[in-house]
């Protein structure tokens, strides 16, 4: 395939490109391009189409200089569980942004060896998005924060390994997102005002049923509607927002997790008693209406 080297000016400019059925008739997107996009907001978006294989296709030897914001608008039809998109920035300097600008159900991206930590955001549609941080930069401290946006979708999940604290901001239209993972995580923040589901139990890193806390869903500044629960064995403290809340504990409520309904009509739902019942369950919980 031809290459191509893409200058920008000092204007915030868009270079569109074209991944069809794994590299196929229509594809302008290939080892060996590159992008300097200058000055000012730079964004690269990649449009995928057609049935790119099983285990996926990496899109790999790409330049990027002075580019902040990389996009897939991902409409891959294999619908093969491994079947992920995956976009090296090994060579991208510059990224602050990266993520799914819109994506079908198996529009599942990756985004691989980041230079540095990035923002996330996820838009208008049900793909997954994983970011792996194994490159240049790799998340190895204990207070590694990842931002995700979210607006308009209606499933997906976000993957986001060794960090620790994520925040989750839903703006523009309502969303479902399917989860929001990784495997160190201990806070999980949500703030905007569009209402958001997420449906998968969070789950902590930590200590099981410690007296401390050891994982934290903060809604407190959030205005929409929030539902979320946790799983695992993890003493929680969970604060709601303004919305009308639901916040889903299972079996896992004890008289060790703090939960803050705060304003709104805020249930919480849960499967089962414990010794000492519902009285020593709801030693810390409050402003909750509905149980």
């Amino acid at each position: 395939a031809n290459t191509d080297a893409l200058v920008g000016d000092g204007g915030n400019d868009t270079i569109s490109a074209v991944l069809q059925t794994a590299g196929a008739t229509g594809t302008t997107v290939a080892p060996g391009d590159s992008v300097d996009g200058k000055g000012g907001t730079d964004t690269f978006t990649i449009s995928v189409a057609g049935d790119n294989g099983s285990p996926g296709y990496t899109i790999s030897a790409i330049t990027l200089d002075n580019v902040e914001k990389l996009f897939l608008s991902n409409f891959d039809t294999n619908t093969a569980s491994n079947a992920i998109t995956t976009v090296d920035a090994g060579l991208m300097t510059g990224l602050t942004t990266v993520g799914l600008s819109s994506s079908g159900a198996d529009g599942d991206s990756k985004i691989s060896g980041l230079k540095n930590n990035v923002d996330a955001e996820m838009r208008s549609g049900a793909g997954d998005l994983t970011l792996d941080y194994n490159g240049a930069y790799v998340v190895t401290g204990t207070a590694d924060t990842q931002k995700l946006t979210v607006s308009a979708l209606t499933g997906g999940d976000f993957i986001a390994n060794g960090i620790e604290t994520l925040n989750i901001n839903s703006e523009l239209a309502k969303s479902t997102l399917n989860a929001a993972t990784s495997d160190a995580v201990k806070t999980v923040n949500v703030t905007g005002d569009q209402n958001l589901i997420i449906t998968t139990a969070l789950v902590f890193a930590g200590t099981d049923n410690t007296t401390t806390i050891d994982g934290t869903l903060d809604a407190s500044t959030f205005t929409g509607n929030l539902t979320a629960g946790v799983s695992g064995n993890k003493t929680v403290s969970i604060k709601g927002g303004s919305g009308d809340d639901t916040f889903k504990l299972g079996s896992t409520l004890t008289k060790n997790d703090v939960v803050a309904g705060g304003a709104g009509t805020d249930t919480l739902t849960m499967t089962a008693v414990a010794a000492g019942g519902l009285d020593e369950q709801f030693t810390n919980v409050s402003g909750i209406e509905t149980v």
